[in-house]
């Protein structure tokens, strides 16, 4: 194992049996996982972070496959950047007390299938859920104002997001292939990105809010049972390419919030 003052540099395979017997010792004055740390260590199964550790560095650990739990402390922390990325077995981790999670943090965690946000987050990066193909509900911070790109493309099980109204664009590939989400845009949104919504296949009905002023590119490419949208902006310009061919639009016949809420209860 290799550490310098309160950084934990390296993690190696004999280094395990240390880990999980004497746990104490092995912390012992650590205040920051460095990046790469525990990177492609296959025997770890499960890890109790101490309330010791501000801060998880980038790739910490990556391809740790047969990371089940991850138990944080409940003081303040940051995962950096694809810190557990492709931890393919990993089942749980409490995120309650998070301050930042980095770009493609959980990239490809197949088997995670709930997640705990706090109420408010410092930064949510892109792509930070992608594919994790067990994920079925989240409720996002209320301070969330970009749903930034990448962030649950191909989350295939994902059922529904809870928005803050504070949201006002949707980047890229946001939602891509999440084919059983329950689409319910924010009032306040302004921007959808390009494929943001491609191949979401339980979307049948749409409603574009009244502030939407831009919508990408095959924003809603191939979601095949998608038949009819109402807009709430007689003035907003839709591309051609936004829809696939056949989809029937309209005028909102009601205020977009009395729809929404309406909507939302049904859920």
């Amino acid at each position: 194992m290799n550490k310098y003052k309160d950084k934990l540099i390296r993690v190696f395979k004999e280094d395990l049996e240390l880990l999980q017997d004497s746990p104490k010792k092995f912390w012992r004055g650590i205040k920051y996982i460095e990046a790469n740390a525990f990177l492609a260590l296959f025997d770890l199964e499960n890890i109790i972070i101490p309330e010791s550790i501000v801060d998880i560095g980038e790739y910490a650990f990556s391809s740790c496959y047969n990371l089940k739990t991850v138990l944080l402390p409940s003081t303040p922390i940051k995962i950096r950047k694809a810190a557990f990325e492709k931890c393919n077995n990993l089942e749980f981790i409490n995120l309650e007390n998070v301050q930042t999670i980095g770009a493609y943090a959980f990239y490809n965690c197949r088997k995670l299938d709930e997640i705990l946000l706090p109420k408010e987050m410092d930064f949510l990066g892109e792509g930070a859920f992608e594919w994790c193909k067990s994920l079925k509900t989240i409720k996002l911070p209320e301070n969330t104002n970009i749903i930034k790109k990448r962030m649950f493309k191909g989350c295939e099980s994902l059922e529904y997001v809870e928005m803050p109204s504070t949201v006002e664009r949707i980047d890229d590939m946001a939602f891509e292939e999440c084919k059983k989400l329950k689409v319910k845009l924010p009032y306040y949104l302004k921007q959808i990105g390009e494929v943001a919504y491609c191949t979401c296949d339980e979307l049948e009905e749409l409603h574009i809010p009244p502030y939407v002023k831009k919508i990408g590119e095959c924003a809603f490419r191939d979601c095949k049972n998608l038949k009819k949208v109402y807009l709430y902006n007689e003035n907003i310009i839709v591309p051609n390419n936004v829809f696939d061919d056949g989809v029937e639009f309209a005028v909102g016949d009601m205020e977009f919030k009395e729809k929404n809420t309406k909507k939302t209860n049904e859920l």
